[in-house]
């Protein structure tokens, strides 16, 4: 653990008693403290200890306390440590030319404490921030340098870097960091996120695949380009912002009312209008968007690694209002939005609006969601039709959700027959179905649904599905998520890059599908299952309890043996994984885009695992646990288990203790192991207690026992090195 160290004060002066005074106040005060009797003294003292301060006497024999400061300021080393001289009250001297040789300020004695203490501190303090601002000027200077070289490199790259910041905002909205509560893009860290209740939209052209055919990809581009133009204005005009463009489609936020959104799509439906007027110049096609409103609770803020993050939103609300725009297209309608919208609206008779389904909710609850039309923005002829046949409509909804197919159908074809043009009617006229029709359909949806699963389950685990409470993988929607403490284990192969250069891609490929044949089953037989492929490496997560995921992971090592002895049969070298698992607290979910979403995780938990799996290389040990997943075993004394290290986790302001598993060992290095337990954690102890000495005989103890046992290597490695 690095401590901070206290300030130090040089006094230079040659009267004892001022001397003495200073310095048990000083030291009573946390400051390192040094005396010099006169400037010969000074001078060698700072050449191996550079103070932060300096308390210098005006009045002392030669060189004098002006004298010497000038010293001081031509020293390279002190030439910019802060000089406060000392002087009696008494004393006439020439405070100008203190000030002038670089001198900051003057303590007069008699001493008073508390201002002594004062103006020190207020000097150390304005010291460390002129070295901050030195530092972030020279970061600066260096950033400004390497900004002058790229543009040098190319000429199309000349005024990119001072509009780099304008750049980024279009990549990065500014709405997106004032939600977070951000100045600036660089304020943005990973894994910064906020609470919310907002209003989603998303919207889609219809039908642009098949308008698209016939343009080069350029003209696509320009296409999608020009359209967009026409709309994300409209979007920042009434308060929202895009979160991501998906092809042609849009998903913006509404963070300040749901009357904004709704607005906002409505002009948006209306300029909409105005573009088609120059597509038809250029000649193409008129075309029509479909828009989804939903407003909820959303957790929004960044995701992703090192070097590459983004920004998205975690939410239901999210699923739901992507699912509410689709239905856009089943009713041919531009702009529908939910119930809980329609709730937040401060005046909904602003609006012409009219119910037009309900619709079962996919969530745990499974509760109905009332979906409205909104179609002010339609042409003046169909909003005067639609308010005519409103009570038909809406009646007819009743009816059909009722399960009184036949009054429905009738009442729709009244609709339709005053309001040829009304497809919501259309649709539910074809829906209104009789009870054998619609039991067929749903025989017919249940076959191919299972036979969709039974494709799917490969690739995406029914174990994840459970999990989510999901029965099939139709029913899976972007953003669902449980929240939930699991084990995750992350197991690698030592050294597979060297193998692999020795193989063609398909044996790389042969290679690791056998391994993973041998290991996936093992940890399904646990109750666990395997969240990722990464390479060669496995991530699997474990619902159920600690020691499924400690047994799983013991007997994959135990499994290795027998794969290496076909590795061995096949001329192959044999190899080593290492294990690390960590208990706690995640969030698996549902993350992506309209075409194409994944499964994952988001925990510290899981960072953690897998910094510990990182770790069985250092110690040249299988099977590293945390002190969580330690604490989450039912029955420790089952296990061979010893404490291993404990360390710091990039993140975390506390130290992890992690222990060693190692019944996955051969037998002779488990009794081995087993019979230096004690010696072994002994070493530890003194080690992680600074006593290296002791340590060291506990090591040299366990080794002189089992010669092989790394860990202890590593160790004794360690004792020797702070030793000397």
């Amino acid at each position: 653990m690095t401590l901070q160290r206290s300030p130090t004060i040089l006094i230079v002066d040659d009267e004892p008693d001022n001397v003495s005074v200073l310095y048990e106040f000083l030291s009573t005060n946390d400051y390192e403290v040094l005396v010099a009797e006169n400037g010969e003294e000074a001078l060698q003292l700072i050449e191996s200890n550079t103070p932060n301060l300096i308390l210098l006497d005006v009045i002392m024999p030669a060189p004098d306390g002006f004298t010497l400061c000038e010293q001081f300021k031509n020293n390279r080393q002190v030439k910019h440590v802060p000089v406060l001289f000392m002087m009696d009250t008494s004393e006439s001297i020439d405070k100008v030319r203190g000030f002038n040789i670089g001198g900051l300020d003057y303590l007069a004695r008699p001493f008073q404490i508390e201002e002594v203490l004062a103006r020190i501190e207020v000097h150390l303090s304005v010291q460390t921030l002129q070295q901050q601002i030195e530092a972030q000027q020279n970061t600066i200077a260096e950033l400004q340098t390497q900004m002058t070289a790229i543009q040098h490199e190319t000429e199309t790259h000349k005024g990119r870097l001072s509009q780099l910041n304008d750049v980024y905002k279009r990549f990065v909205p500014q709405e997106f960091l004032n939600v977070l509560g951000c100045k600036n893009i660089l304020d943005i860290k990973l894994g910064d996120l906020v609470e919310k209740e907002m209003t989603v939209m998303f919207s889609d052209i219809r039908g642009f695949t098949e308008i698209s055919e016939n343009m080069t990809p350029e003209e696509r581009f320009d296409f999608i380009n020009i359209y967009l133009g026409q709309m994300e204005p409209v979007i920042r005009e009434h308060n929202g912002f895009i979160d991501k463009y998906i092809g042609d489609g849009i998903m913006a936020l509404f963070p300040t009312c749901a009357d904004d959104a709704v607005r906002g799509a409505i002009s948006m439906l209306k300029k909409l209008d105005d573009y088609n007027e120059l597509l038809k110049e250029a000649g193409y096609p008129s075309i029509s968007i479909g828009i989804g409103m939903h407003t909820g609770t959303l957790m929004l803020g960044t995701v992703g690694g090192q070097n590459r993050m983004d920004g998205t939103v975690i939410a239901e609300a999210v699923s739901v209002t992507a699912r509410i725009e689709d239905l856009t297209k089943s009713y041919k309608t531009p702009l529908l939005i939910t119930e809980t919208t329609f709730n937040r609206l401060e005046n909904k008779f602003e609006y012409n609006i009219r119910v037009i389904d309900r619709i079962k909710s996919k969530g745990k609850n499974k509760t109905s969601v009332m979906v409205y039309e909104v179609f002010e923005a339609d042409t003046p002829e169909q909003l005067d039709l639609k308010d005519e046949t409103l009570e038909y409509f809406e009646e007819a909804c009743a009816s059909y959700h009722g399960k009184k197919f036949e009054r429905a159908r009738k009442l729709f074809e009244e609709v339709v027959i005053k309001n040829p043009h009304d497809e919501a009617a259309k649709s539910y006229i074809e829906r209104c179905k009789t009870p054998e029709e619609v039991e067929a359909a749903r025989q017919k949806f249940t076959n191919e649904l299972f036979e969709l699963n039974k494709a799917y389950e490969r690739f995406i685990p029914r174990e994840f599905l459970k999990l989510l409470d999901k029965e099939s993988v139709v029913d899976v929607q972007l953003g669902d998520h449980v929240e939930q403490d699991m084990t995750i284990l992350f197991c690698d192969i030592r050294g597979f890059t060297a193998m692999s250069e020795k193989m063609t891609p398909q044996e790389n490929f042969d290679f690791i599908n056998i391994y993973l044949g041998q290991m996936e089953p093992i940890i399904g037989e646990h109750r666990g299952f395997v969240d990722k492929y990464i390479g060669d490496a496995i991530m699997a997560l474990f619902p159920t309890s600690a020691d499924d995921a400690v047994q799983g992971a013991v007997a994959m090592l135990k499994g290795l043996v027998e794969y290496n002895i076909l590795l061995q049969e096949a001329n192959y070298q044999a190899i080593k994984i290492g294990i690390g698992l960590n208990t706690g607290p995640l969030m698996l979910g549902t993350v992506g885009g309209p075409n194409r979403m994944d499964g994952t995780v988001i925990s510290d938990a899981v960072n953690l695992a897998a910094r510990i799996e990182g770790l069985t290389k250092i110690y040249g040990t299988a099977l590293l646990i945390t002190d969580q997943t330690y604490q989450s075993l039912e029955d420790i004394a089952r296990y061979h288990i010893r404490v291993i290290d404990r360390v710091k986790v990039k993140g975390k302001s506390e130290a992890v203790t992690v222990y060693e598993v190692f019944d996955g060992d051969q037998p002779e290095i488990v009794e081995l192991k087993a019979k230096t337990l004690n010696d072994f954690e002994e070493g530890c102890v003194y080690y992680h207690g600074g006593e290296l000495d002791a340590a060291r005989t506990a090591f040299e103890k366990v080794l002189s026992i089992n010669e092989h046992d790394d860990a202890a290597i590593v160790y004794l490695d360690r004792c020797n090195e702070f030793s000397d």
